[in-house]
């Protein structure tokens, strides 16, 4: 897996953690983290991605707003966009890495299309 689509993969997991009102993640939900990156990554990379995320959640669920409010409608809305532009990164990538693999001639790829998958 490419450190784009890790770095962006962290931040989607940070967005969508559930923060509890002290802006304190579950340690159920860094396990689920924990789990996925150990099934792609040594544990060097796993402390490495691990760390990362933690600064997302810092970064996106800092502030201490109270549900139901006119912020925290706001700041789901603000929270759609970006989830929306971290996959739209993702697809680019996976389909960026979609058209090296068909276009190189050691893969004979040539007659398949790829990119619009």
């Amino acid at each position: 897996m490419s450190e784009p689509i890790l770095k962006a993969l962290m931040q989607l997991f940070a967005l969508i953690s559930d923060v509890h009102d002290n802006t304190r993640i579950s340690t159920r939900g860094k396990d689920i983290v924990r789990l996925f990156l150990s099934r792609h990554l040594n544990t060097e990379l796993i402390m490495k991605y691990m760390e990362m995320f933690d600064e997302y959640l810092v970064l996106n669920h800092s502030e201490n707003i109270t549900k139901g409010s006119i912020k925290d409608r706001k700041r789901t809305s603000l929270t759609a966009v970006r989830i929306l532009a971290i996959c739209e990164k993702i697809n680019e990538e996976l389909h960026q890495k979609t058209k090296v693999i068909c276009n190189n001639p050691a893969y004979g790829f040539y007659s398949v299309q790829c990119g619009n998958n």
